[in-house]
């Protein structure tokens, strides 16, 4: 039995064995990889040899990434440290070889004439490579973050070099271009940092941009035939501290000290990224190029001549050694981001003759402090101060409308700051994080708080008052304003689109607001507008709102009283966690409730006010949990007539009288009255000493009162002006109450 079992178990063997592919028992790795190209892994002398079967010569396929036969095998791909290209194969294709990163050896035959695109890229252990005369093309990316590849002699038959082709070879120490090569593409030796001595030779033409950025070169000569060197060709070689031109050049030239301008001396091309000490830009130069003096960290002066017209992008940018500059008055077209990041730059005086900076001109410019934007500037630019972190005073020019985005974003030492009263745009995150910021007047011309505009600002300890004009507060607008007592918004707030009249968060965190008070309509309160105003006790809404949204008062953990005049839609959770909460008033029939809990307070005492008018109150439509008591009608207060007093007919000199009445005052104390009397040819409101008379009519329940303006002279006849009543009551229904508007003018009224 025993021997029977050994037999079967031998027959079942060497069936195996018979059955198993010819790969699996050899040692040997093969395949095609072009026409008449077949290749062979020896797996284990870990050699791979490429070999060119058919006659004449021949190129292998191009791949796609990651998918030539020698990536896609796992033996090969971990495990091959030499290759072999043979004799007759032209051409090496694209991804051939990629990520082989144990390889140290690579043997090119002498009829190969080119190599694709990430062909050699990624080979992590190769040292050294020697390619053959005869090779006229590299392809892009071709030799790609081979970081220990330290020599690399280009053929003298060398005509074309693709973009990045020896980017990241960090080893390489140095490179001779071959006169046949015109161009020297972007990126083509960027970040060889160990690249210190580079020749270029008569026939190249073009040096593209970032072609040496971050080598280690110290000294570069440029022929006669470069016609052309684009932005950060050199950008970041630290050891490189002045050009050399040929003197046969009929473009570029160098000056004394070695910076490099056109033949003319008209445009300054680059200072080299190692310049040391200052440098007086050459009186006859009318242009800076963009990037010129881009990272020359020890530039420590710089003298920017009468007859400079322009200014290129970044001219100086990150020019940390930077203290003082001057721009004179005869430029007249800036880049932008000229003095981005000059981190030691502390005066700058701004004489160009321009309307506006550039978009963020000094921003991260750390130790700013004294600007002079002189007498053209009519307008700021974005992010134009933006991470001055030493900033503390800007006069700002007379007549702007706009404090633009980022404008001031970042500026913790900012201490003071005048808004000129035509301003009427403060834009996003134009103040955020100014921390050290204790107050901001707010001109009376303001339409729109973009969103973050003050966000951060948590030294700014002031009554708000947001103007008539106001029409919009933007997200987070003055979140974590921590010093903010109280908030008076007077104008109507109106969405823009889908963006809420006061965004999300507006003023949320704003833990030292006490009141707030907003005497327009909004068209939308968004969600947590108020949340976490911890000191936040009584709110009145004069106006209509459309759509309280979720959560707007979460968090007021010492809120006692609101106050809305009408709301349309009430939606989730809007008094969460409002603890302290004990009276909500409705001036106003039920709205429309969006959501399961729509008040949510954690007050058990919270009683809810409406008018006795409304019936519908009484089933509690914002939940049961709390008391429901009614109240009288509200009081009105409604514009009669404008009118000149009698003796106003001959004189040039005439009293204009505003007439006011208000209703529905029983249950109520009137404690105040008054009128906002506002002109707009003059731009403002009115202050006046007023006469007023009160008169009582029992039959309509009602009295009324009047303002004054007494004496107008002849001038203002045809100024138009308008006039709005308003009450402050106690009582069943305290609160204040405003009138509609009506105006008119002296010469009107005469006419008629």
């Amino acid at each position: 039995m025993k021997k029977l079992l050994c037999c079967l178990s031998a027959a079942l063997l060497l069936a195996v064995l018979i059955c198993l592919p010819t790969a699996a028992l050899a040692s040997t790795v093969e395949g095609e990889c072009g026409d008449g190209v077949v290749y062979s892994y020896d797996t284990d002398t870990k050699v791979l040899t490429l070999t060119y079967t058919g006659e004449g010569t021949g190129a292998m396929t191009d791949y796609a990434s990651r998918r030539s036969p020698f990536y896609t095998a796992t033996a090969i791909r971990n495990n091959c440290t030499e290759i072999v290209v043979g004799e007759g194969i032209t051409y090496v294709g694209s991804n051939a070889f990629f990520y082989l990163t144990k390889v140290t050896s690579v043997e090119l035959p002498s009829t190969l004439t080119s190599c694709g695109s990430f062909s050699f890229a990624t080979m992590n252990a190769l040292t050294s490579l020697t390619l053959p005369e005869g090779m006229t093309s590299i392809g892009a990316s071709a030799f790609y973050n081979d970081r220990l590849l330290t020599g690399v002699t280009l053929p003298s038959t060398l005509t074309e070099i693709g973009e990045k082709a020896f980017q990241g070879c960090q080893a390489i120490t140095s490179v001779e271009i071959p006169a046949g090569v015109e161009v020297i593409p972007a990126f083509a030796f960027s970040g060889c940092m160990d690249l210190a001595e580079l020749t270029l030779n008569e026939g190249n033409v073009s040096i593209g941009a970032s072609a040496f950025s971050s080598a280690a070169v110290t000294s570069v000569y440029i022929p006669s035939t470069i016609t052309s060197i684009e932005h950060d060709a050199f950008s970041g070689c630290n050891s490189l501290p002045a050009f050399a031109v040929s003197e046969s050049s009929s473009v570029y030239a160098n000056s004394a000290d070695g910076v490099l301008y056109t033949k003319d001396f008209t445009s300054l091309c680059i200072c080299p990224p190692g310049f040391t000490g200052g440098h007086s830009i050459d009186a006859r130069c009318t242009a800076i190029n963009d990037y010129a003096f881009e990272y020359c960290s020890e530039l420590t002066s710089v003298v920017i001549p009468e007859g400079v017209e322009r200014i290129g992008f970044n001219a100086f940018s990150s020019c940390s050694s930077l203290t003082e500059v001057t721009v004179p008055e005869s430029v007249t077209e800036l880049g932008g981001q000229e003095f981005y990041y000059c981190t030691s730059l502390t005066d700058f005086t701004f004489l160009a003759n321009v309307s506006a900076p550039s978009d963020y001109m000094l921003s991260g410019c750390s130790a700013l402090v004294n600007v002079d934007l002189g007498s053209h500037v009519t307008e700021l630019s974005p992010g134009l101060f933006c991470y001055c972190d030493s900033l503390e005073t800007v006069a700002l020019p007379e007549n702007i409308t706009v404090i633009p985005r980022y404008c001031f974003c970042g500026c913790p030492s900012l201490t003071s700051i005048v808004l000129p009263e035509s301003v009427i745009v403060i834009d996003d995150s134009a103040f955020e994080s100014c921390t050290a910021l204790p107050y901001i007047n707010i001109p009376e011309n303001l339409q729109y708080v973009g969103q973050y505009a003050f966000r951060f600002c948590s030294s700014l300890a002031m009554e708000l008052v947001l103007p008539a004009n106001c029409n919009r507060i933007g997200s987070m607008a003055f979140q974590n304003c921590t010093g903010i007592t109280s908030l008076t918004v007077n104008g109507d707030l109106v969405n823009d689109g889908y963006t809420p009249a006061v965004g999300s968060g507006a003023f949320q965190g704003c833990s030292a607001m006490e009141t707030a008070v907003f005497n327009g309509n909004i068209e939308t309160l968004d969600q947590r507008a108020f949340t976490n105003c911890t000191s936040l006790v009584s709110i009145v809404f004069n106006g209509d709102i459309n759509i309280i949204n979720n959560n707007a008062f979460a968090g007021c953990t010492a809120l006692e009283s609101v106050v809305f005049q009408a709301v349309a839609e009430i939606r989730n959770y809007v008094f969460n966690s409002c603890d302290s909460l004990t009276s909500v008033t409705f001036h106003c029939d039920v709205p429309a409730v969006n959501g399961n809990s729509p008040v949510a307070s954690n007050s058990e005492s919270l009683v809810i006010y409406y008018p006795g008018e409304y019936t519908d109150w009484a089933s509690k439509p914002l939940g049961d949990a709390y008391e429901y008591v009614p109240f009288y009608t509200a009081p009105r207060v409604e514009m009669v007539t404008a009118e000149l007093r009698a003796r106003a007919t001959e004189d040039d000199f005439h009293d204009l009288r505003f007439i006011a009445k208000v209703y529905n005052f029983e249950g109520c104390e009137v404690a105040r009255r008054g009128m906002e009397l506002y002109c707009a040819a003059v731009d403002r409101h009115i202050l006046v000493k007023s006469t007023t008379k009160y008169e009582l009519f029992e039959e309509e329940d009602a009295y009324t009162f009047a303002v004054v303006l007494k004496n107008i002279h002849l001038d203002w006849c045809d100024y138009y002006i308008e006039a709005r009543a308003y009450i402050e009551v106690t009582g069943d229904c305290e609160g204040t109450f405003y009138s509609d508007v009506i105006g008119a003018s002296v010469n009107e009224l005469l006419n008629n």
